[in-house]
């Protein structure tokens, strides 16, 4: 019962670790793809002249993605060639974007606003094959974090109610298995010299 147990804890640990990693690529795939379909739409709305750019249409700033924080937060900022802040989204309010030079450009990476934890893109914005600024483009990932949390919760609580569960059964099971072999014993120790008609 021991070893089964012990196997089948190593087993149980692997497929809720495989289901938690599955379940996170999925919800991350997820929120890439929007980001992905941000960043060509906002790119779509840029016009460029003269190793500069600027916004075809300024009033899709005040389109209510930009100006709320609560439903579907799409954060974006444009930077100059020098990585200087040019403009920015109402949303973000009081708060920047950061332009992390650590990160390739075009690469999405994980990041924090304000202590909320984001998902980023870079973009340059290119120009005869002159880099004249950047798209930095940010989704929350505070509904994305809520699941993958509760998931974590879920998994964590059912692992040791499955495996007591399992220990049980199993030991069950080998008593039941070995109930020949105890009833052998049993009578064994009652043959002696002065007993040899118990069989």
């Amino acid at each position: 019962a021991f070893y089964y147990i012990v196997t089948t804890a190593l087993l149980v640990f692997v497929v809720f670790f495989t289901v938690f990693i599955i379940v996170r690529m999925s919800v991350l795939s997820h929120v890439d793809q929007d980001i992905f379909s941000e960043v060509k739409k906002h790119l779509s709305e840029i016009k460029i002249e003269n190793n500069s750019f600027s916004l075809i249409h300024e009033d899709e700033w005040e389109e209510r993605e930009h100006k709320t924080i609560d439903v579907n937060p799409v954060f974006v900022q444009y930077f100059d060639s020098n990585k200087k802040m040019i403009e920015k989204s109402p949303n973000l309010k009081s708060h920047f974007l950061k332009f992390e030079s650590f990160y390739a450009e075009n690469e999405i990476f994980d990041a924090t606003l304000n202590q909320i934890k984001i998902r980023q893109i870079q973009v340059p914005l290119v120009n005869k094959s002159k880099k004249i600024g950047y798209v930095v483009i940010a989704m929350s990932l505070e509904d994305a974090t809520i699941v993958l949390d509760n998931l974590l919760k879920i998994l964590a609580i059912a692992y040791p109610l499955i495996l007591v569960i399992l220990f049980f059964i199993a030991r069950f099971i080998a008593g039941r298995s070995i109930k020949p072999i105890n009833s052998i014993i049993t009578t064994t120790n009652k043959i002696t010299k002065d007993n040899l008609t118990d069989r």
